[in-house]
């Protein structure tokens, strides 16, 4: 498996498991077995989850699946939803920026940002979601060695 698959400083030669994965949804990103075209995002590109960090699925990295967004867990740090071994999950959104996502984000908000054309007034600030500039210094919920360039 391709070390990018894997948390940073999580990959080993023997790893298959993924941490990063798309949420699958009839309003997501990803409707199905492809992504949508931009013409089809309504929604403000940088308010729009692509990709998120999973850490409990143990997905293969060859297995074609993903979050489903109908039966996925909405509470941000779940096992069955976007959760890291980092303090916050982080996610990648629609216009390339990774943002990191706070414990106490609600799962209406969370809703929202996976949504491609909701319309629903979103502000970076104060809803439990933040831009992160480098997601290989953020620090682990654990003991574990901190990942390194």
């Amino acid at each position: 498996m391709p070390a990018t698959f894997a948390f940073h400083g999580r990959a080993a030669s023997n790893s298959t498991t993924t941490n990063y994965v798309a949420v699958v949804g009839q309003r997501t990103m990803w409707p199905g077995a492809t992504g949508r075209m931009d013409t089809a995002i309504t929604d403000d590109a940088s308010a729009t989850i692509m990709i998120v960090e999973n850490d409990g699925q143990h997905i293969h990295w060859m297995e074609p699946r993903d979050l489903q967004a109908d039966s996925m867990s909405l509470l941000v740090d779940h096992p069955q939803g976007i959760s890291s071994r980092y303090l916050a999950p982080a996610v990648v959104m629609v216009d390339g920026t990774l943002r990191r996502l706070d414990k106490n984000l609600s799962a209406s908000v969370l809703r929202a940002l996976l949504t491609v054309d909701g319309g629903e007034p979103l502000r970076n600030t104060g809803q439990g979601w933040q831009l992160l500039e480098d997601g290989r210094s953020r620090r682990a919920k654990s003991t574990e060695p901190q990942p390194t360039e």
